[in-house]
């Protein structure tokens, strides 16, 4: 974001219902001012929301914020297929929690990342043509030591393929 649109203004932090996901990213609401960061991100189309890991506290203002980017067809709402909306609830972590062990009790006061899964046998490699075909099955995208992970839709090069 260009630095005035914090200059002269209180810029906090605010944790999620959840406190990290799987991967032991801290979640949380960025504010500037009385506004959301990630409302500025949606309303400039440079984002939309997708993956809410079942926080959905501010899901109608970041909606509202998403559809001005919609209405006004910019960023990823000017790419036709790219972009879609959620239908008022994103997708949410519990589908894939279930698959997984269970996760280490959150130590206070900081929570610690989930353990690391045990290895799986080799998996069968899958094929996607492009990245919104693979969200299809994989919303969140996919690691680089998964069966669909292929490098030309890895575009940031963190080995991690087709996430949003």
């Amino acid at each position: 974001m260009e630095s005035k649109r914090i200059k002269n203004k209180t810029v906090g932090i605010q944790l999620g219902k959840e406190r990290t996901d799987k991967y032991g990213r801290v979640l949380a609401y960025v504010w500037v001012g009385d506004t959301t960061y990630q409302e500025m991100v949606l309303e400039k189309g440079l984002a939309a929301t997708a993956y809410l890991y079942n926080d959905l506290t501010l899901l109608d203002e970041f909606h509202k914020a998403q559809d001005i980017a919609r209405n006004k067809k910019i960023g990823v709402w000017s790419i036709p297929g790219y972009a879609h909306v959620d239908h008022d609830h994103g997708f949410h972590y519990e589908e894939e929690k279930k698959a997984e062990p269970a996760p280490a009790p959150k130590p206070k006061p900081a929570p610690k990342p989930a353990p690391t899964p045990e290895p799986e046998p080799e998996p069968q490699a899958e094929f996607f043509q492009n990245c919104t075909d693979l969200r299809t099955k994989y919303p969140s995208g996919v690691p680089s030591d998964h069966p669909a992970y292929q490098a030309k839709m890895d575009r940031d090069k963190d080995n991690y393929a087709c996430e949003q």
